[in-house]
């Protein structure tokens, strides 16, 4: 299983692959209110990495929250746009004590 996990729920973005269970390679960056503009090109950074294309995937992992709105809405979408066109499942994670 090869999972594309996203997260924008604070000011740092990021994005990680993870493969049959461990993360092969992980991107991120403070972007502060820039998340919506960083997040694909982390993603595309992270894919780059890992050595694997977008089409490798098998799911897409995204951070639910708590956080703000407008990172939390931008990854959503972002991860959600992903998964439709690759036709993989998306799950949302939320943040854990």
């Amino acid at each position: 299983m090869r999972v594309l996990a996203l997260d924008a729920t604070l000011t740092d973005a990021s994005a990680a692959v993870l493969a049959d269970g461990a993360v092969v390679e992980a991107s991120e960056d403070c972007g502060g209110r820039g998340q919506p503009a960083i997040l694909p090109g982390l993603v595309q950074r992270a894919l780059d990495q890992a050595g694997l294309r977008a089409t490798d995937l098998t799911a897409i992992a995204v951070g639910v929250g708590p956080g703000g709105f407008s990172g939390l809405r931008m990854a959503a979408s972002l991860a959600q746009g992903l998964a439709l066109g690759l036709g993989v499942p998306v799950h949302g994670v939320a943040a854990r004590d």
